[in-house]
Parts: C-alpha cells; structure tokens; sequence
C-alpha cells in the first residue's frame, strides 16, 4: 500500500491504496481511494491507473451528512482475516453503507480518518 498523494495539487484531494473489506465474502481486497474535498467524495478505482478517469469509477461514498469514521482495534477484525496484513483497519458509517478500510501503518490510517472527519464536518 502506499502514503497518501496529492498529486501537486492544492485542492487537499488525497489518494492512496487502501485494502478494503468485501460486502458478501467478506474477503480484503486492495483499490486505489481518492478522497475528492471539494465534492465531499470518496472515490475508489480497481487501480491507481484507472483513477481520475469517470469511467473507471467503482463505486463512489458521498461523505455529506452524519459520517463516523473510528480506528477498529484487532479484535474487532475476525481470526478467519488475521492472515491479511491488514494491521491498521478503520471504519466509516455513513447515512447509506459501512466500509470497512485498512491502511498498512498507523500514520496512514489516521490521516486517512482525519482527512475524512475534515471532510464530512466541513460546511
């Protein structure tokens, strides 16, 4: 996984890839996330190729509303997923859906969360 960029850009956008928890399997798989400041959106790309380009969207978070983001400790990740290396999970609650994220150190992890927070605060 990698640090998050911002791609020279002053708009406080950052990317990054991140392991996120599957809905149905619950398996971890990596996507490169993009969190959009501006539109209040997380984004999240097959790879870091694909990002940027509208098409390649796989799914997108709107971020306005109530938004919980917490750090999940590891025992709140099952044994059948402590093989992964996936040592720094968090969540994220919005009004629609629950992600379920993981970033490789804790600096990572805690700017993500508090770049998050920033973001759904915002007015």
């Amino acid at each position: 996984m990698s640090s998050p960029r911002r791609n020279g850009r002053e708009d406080g956008n950052i990317e990054a890839t991140l392991l996120k928890k599957g809905g149905i399997l619950k398996t971890w798989r990596k996507w490169r996330f993009e969190l959009n400041v501006k539109l209040k959106e997380l984004r999240y790309y097959e790879s870091a190729s694909d990002a940027h380009n509208p098409l390649y969207i796989r799914k997108t978070i709107d971020l306005r509303g109530r938004v919980k983001v917490t750090p999940l400790s590891h025992s709140g990740v099952s044994n059948r997923d402590s093989s992964h290396p996936h040592h720094f999970p968090f969540m994220i609650k919005t009004e629609r859906r629950d992600l379920v994220l993981a970033a490789d150190t804790k600096e990572l992890r805690d700017i993500w969360m508090k770049k998050i927070k920033s973001v759904s605060q915002a007015p």
